[in-house]
């Protein structure tokens, strides 16, 4: 995890997964390095996913109203620029705290869903322009397919990032048909 963190503060973006049975010590790994990360002066975001939740793109929604939170008004509409409003119906706080940010038009729901893919990469690039970032998304044996949709268009994106994205989830709880099996499969036919 360390050696992950130097090459993305140096300036990159990867995926690491932490697996293992409940209980090992997987979220407690990650927060540890969260720490070291903190220390540093480096940006730390944290989204769980839920058994029981049934929102969409959950973990990122958390990950962000996070980051939303800690900023003035005047900041965080600066940060967002153009992506404010299509990150607002992802993270509602943002249009209470920008409510001058425009609503983008809907289109079909996938041409929807690609441009707000293609803001929340945009905005996680424009944070780590200024500060390099780790995003911890924890239990993602319990993701929505969304959210893994989301999790690998950013792995994807071809925006300079500095950011490092770990990933926890319980082997045990993974089944042939688990979206989380699917995207592992396809992250192993990738560098």
């Amino acid at each position: 995890l360390r050696t992950a963190w130097k090459r993305v503060r140096d300036g990159g973006l990867e995926l690491v997964l932490v697996a293992g049975e409940p209980g090992i010590g997987k979220t407690r790994l990650s927060t540890e390095l969260a720490k070291i990360v903190n220390e540093e002066g480096a940006g730390v975001l944290l989204g769980r996913c839920d058994e029981l939740s049934s929102v969409p793109y959950r973990p990122f929604v958390e990950a962000l109203a996070h980051y939303v939170s800690s900023l003035q008004a005047d900041e965080l509409r600066a940060r967002l620029g153009p992506h404010a409003g299509r990150l607002a119906s992802l993270v509602p706080e943002i249009a209470e705290r920008v409510p001058d940010a425009k609503r983008p038009e809907t289109t079909d729901p996938e041409t929807d869903r690609y441009r707000l893919f293609e803001a929340v990469a945009g905005v996680l690039a424009d944070i780590t322009s200024s500060v390099p970032l780790m995003m911890i998304l924890d239990d993602l044996h319990w993701a929505d397919a969304p959210s893994l949709h989301l999790m690998r268009h950013i792995l994807r994106a071809s925006k300079e990032q500095r950011l490092l994205l770990v990933g926890t989830y319980r082997e045990t709880d993974l089944g042939r048909t688990h979206p989380l099996a699917d995207m592992l499969a396809d992250l192993r036919r990738q560098e």
